[in-house]
């Protein structure tokens, strides 16, 4: 039929095995971009943060998940996210509007 638009081809749905190993890596490369912005703090512990980021990369939520008992180490941790500036596109395949990751940063 002339002028008429093809539909779009339906994405194949993931499997939980393809989503989970596509959602580590993706979080890895999160992880890392917040360990190098990480500031310098004489303290040592963890601070679990949970963050939602969008398929492309923008940072629309971040939390302290597990505190590390220390108030400024928290601070220096949600510090880190901010500062990590925008965070790797997601792999394709992952195509929902956001995603949650829960990582933790270590300060030794």
């Amino acid at each position: 039929m002339a002028g008429a638009n093809p539909q779009p081809t339906p994405q194949p749905s993931l499997s939980a095995g393809e989503r989970q190993s596509l959602m580590a890596r993706w979080g890895a490369q999160i992880q890392r971009r917040i360990e190098r912005a990480r500031p310098r703090v004489r303290d040592t512990g963890r601070a679990v943060l949970r963050l939602t980021i969008t398929p492309a990369g923008q940072l629309t939520g971040v939390g302290i998940a597990q505190s590390s008992g220390n108030p400024g180490l928290d601070q220096a941790a949600l510090q880190a996210v901010r500062g990590a500036g925008r965070f790797p596109a997601a792999p394709d395949g992952l195509t929902e509007a956001s995603y949650g990751f829960s990582l933790p940063v270590t300060f030794r």
